[in-house]
């Protein structure tokens, strides 16, 4: 605002100054038309000089001092005028240096102003950085983490599945036992049919073998305890939520099925459980009768899969310990996505979400960091009362629930959905987010 005043103050005095200037053209013009008005005189005078000399030299005379005079009038008023500019354009010199100074401070103001701003991006830039930094250490902390876990547990899944085949050939070994003892029960009874007069020798026989059997079934029974109780432990440390059954490659140690069909459960026909909603019905209706079922039997009990299948699927996971049972499943053609999807549902007592897309709420979409979302495969649906209820393929997964409390402080609610429904929904949204 001063340079601005400055600024006017200056074209006020300039006006002034231009104004003085016209006025001195204005006395020039004047001057020069006297001179020549004083030339056509004297040329009169000179002609009149010619005719009347006396009369022209006494007018010339007085011409002479009455020009003599204007132009010592002429003079003085020049020199006024003179001085006046003289003034006028010393205090033009000091406005023109004070402009220059307020100029030059304009400008390095301006210059400051584009630091500040650059400074202020500079600032903004950094912070960015420094909570992109936070996030990857995090991100790192946890992928460590996860590292630790996978190798001890890897490494304690390769000691229990070294004991459990050391198990299995001291079974095989019995069994081969049993075996031997048969056929040697076999022929020990031939031989007492053919001595029956050998009564005492036939009876310490029979007793030998009676001997053997316990010996064979103590040594059986022992076998499944210990491969049973290591196996109990081993998912305890896994899956806390989930320690009443056995991890889906151990199912060949539970206890063996009674033999003959596996009775339907009440008010549901086998012939006509094919859906989600009849594979629940069979959870709910076996709830409260022992320990909680495993799928595959679930599966079997609804009908929607033989025990054939179910034996063959376990075989194919014994071989390939890293794939789920329900993922077999699916890939054989037993059952579709749903059906797995609401029977696990159902058997961790949690709801199966047929629709995810449709649940979804853009303040729950909020909480979840995107980076948590690809990861764990797992998708926010809603918020209410601290609770956030998340769809998953896998309600298991204890490192991506654990993931998403640190990352929302709300309490984590799990439901089950299909994983071509999860992977869907977080390609549609999170990876074209990422995308763009």
């Amino acid at each position: 605002e001063t340079a601005q005043a400055a600024v006017a103050e200056k074209d006020q005095r300039i006006a002034a100054l231009e104004s003085v200037e016209a006025q001195l053209k204005d006395a020039l013009e004047r001057t020069a038309q006297l001179e020549s008005a004083q030339a056509a005189v004297a040329e009169k005078d000179q002609r009149i000089a010619a005719l009347e000399s006396v009369e022209a030299q006494l007018k010339d005379a007085l011409e002479r001092a009455a020009q003599l005079e204007t132009a010592q009038a002429a003079v003085a008023e020049k020199d006024r005028r003179i001085a006046a500019f003289e003034s006028v354009d010393a205090q033009l010199r000091e406005a023109l240096e004070r402009i220059a100074q307020l100029e030059a401070a304009q400008a390095a103001l301006t210059d400051k102003d584009q630091r500040i701003a650059a400074l202020e991006s500079v600032e903004a830039q950094l912070k960015d950085a420094q909570e992109r930094l936070a996030q990857l250490d995090a991100v790192q902390a946890a992928l460590a983490e996860k590292d630790r876990l996978n190798s001890k547990y890897a490494a304690e899944l390769n000691h229990v599945s070294a004991e459990a085949r050391a198990l299995q050939a001291r079974v095989e070994t019995a069994e081969e036992q049993c075996s031997k003892a048969e056929l040697e029960k076999k022929m020990l009874l031939g031989e007492v049919e053919g001595l029956n007069l050998r009564s005492a020798e036939t009876a310490e026989l029979k007793s030998r073998i009676v001997k053997l059997e316990a010996e064979l079934e103590g040594e059986r029974a022992r076998a499944l305890r210990a491969l049973r109780a290591r196996a109990q432990k081993l998912e305890s440390e896994q899956s806390p939520v989930t320690t009443s059954a056995p991890p889906p490659h151990m199912r060949f140690l539970e206890e063996p099925a009674q033999e003959g069909p596996v009775p339907s459960p009440p008010l549901l026909r086998q012939d006509k459980a094919r859906g989600p909603h009849d594979v629940a019905a069979v959870v709910n209706s076996t709830r409260g009768r022992g320990p909680r079922r495993q799928v595959g039997e679930i599966l079997v009990a609804a009908g929607i899969m033989t025990r054939e299948q179910l034996d063959e699927s376990i075989r194919m996971q014994v071989a390939d310990p890293h794939k789920r049972i329900g993922q077999i499943i699916v890939e054989r053609g037993y059952a579709t996505e749903e059906v797995i999807a609401a029977t696990l549902a159902a058997q961790l007592r949690t709801r199966f979400a047929d629709d995810i897309e449709r649940e979804m709420t853009a303040e729950a979409m909020r909480m979840v960091p995107q980076n948590i979302a690809i990861n764990h495969r797992c998708v926010p649906l809603s918020y209410d009362s601290g609770q956030l209820t998340v769809a998953m393929a896998n309600p298991l997964d204890l490192i991506a629930i654990e993931d998403l409390q640190h990352a929302t402080g709300a309490y984590i609610e799990i439901v089950v959905a299909t994983p071509t429904a999860i992977e869907r929904v977080v390609n549609k949204y999170y990876l074209k987010i990422n995308a763009k």
